[in-house]
């Protein structure tokens, strides 16, 4: 039994480095399987933050084309960095929705917003590339394209107006 006892001296050196490279092993695939499940997560975030906004300013936007008044609308292409959109109601109301410093805005001109200096209701912030508006005849084509933290969400819809 003392025989035995002696013949056993423990771990060698190269024992306890394939330990220590195992352990490694073990917690580089723990934490890239964590990183990659964080990442997702920041994904959906992102995205719960932008969706909602952007679904919500297209929804004001349409809502508010359907009663611009018949010859009123005008997508404006300015020496500014984005088109925005002008159109009157048949309550004698001018609006108009344009993209400005990182915020999709609607000034009602007829109350006194100042669209040059960025006046007027925010409908969605912190998008970083403006809404692209199209006018064919009588069919409006809203474009709204959101990036934040690079994820890119875009919403499109088509509107006619009732007037």
């Amino acid at each position: 039994m003392l025989k035995l006892l002696k013949e056993q001296k423990g771990m060698t050196l190269l024992e306890l480095l394939l330990v220590i490279l195992m352990l490694n092993i073990l917690l580089g695939c723990v934490y890239a399987i964590y990183s990659i499940a964080l990442a997702s997560w920041e994904v959906g975030v992102v995205r719960c933050e932008i969706i909602p906004q952007s679904r919500i300013a297209l929804e004001k936007m349409s809502r508010e084309l359907t009663s611009a008044k018949k010859g009123s609308i005008e997508v404006l292409f300015p020496l500014l960095p984005s088109p925005f959109l002008q159109f009157s109601t048949l309550e004698d109301k001018t609006y108009r929705y344009y993209f400005y410093d990182d915020k999709l805005l609607e000034a009602n001109i007829s109350e006194g917003d100042d669209p040059e200096n960025g006046e007027g209701t925010i409908l969605i912030s912190g998008v970083t590339t403006p809404t692209l508006f199209t006018f064919d005849g009588n069919m409006i084509t809203i474009i709204l394209i959101a990036i934040k933290d690079k994820e890119l969400i875009s919403l499109e819809t088509k509107i006619q107006p009732r007037n």
